[in-house]
């Protein structure tokens, strides 16, 4: 038996981001402490359009910038 677990971030506006960055930090560390209690399970993410795009860029920086600096150990 699996066990899947949702987070629902409640405080994207249906146009644009949302106004203060908390909210997201909250949900990703709910989702890390989530990874740590389970064992690391495999992460799916579902978005609106508007929202898709952003995390897409987000998430392109981040792969972005792992790769600059994972050659500096």
């Amino acid at each position: 038996m699996r066990v899947v677990r949702q987070f629902h971030f409640h405080g994207w506006p249906e146009i644009g981001i949302p106004a203060e960055g908390k909210g997201m930090i909250d949900l990703i560390a709910a989702v890390q402490k989530q990874q740590q209690q389970t064992g690391n399970h495999p992460i799916t993410v579902h978005c609106r359009q508007e929202q898709y795009e952003f995390c897409y860029k987000v998430v392109q920086d981040f792969i972005d910038i792992f790769s600059d600096y994972a050659n500096f150990k």
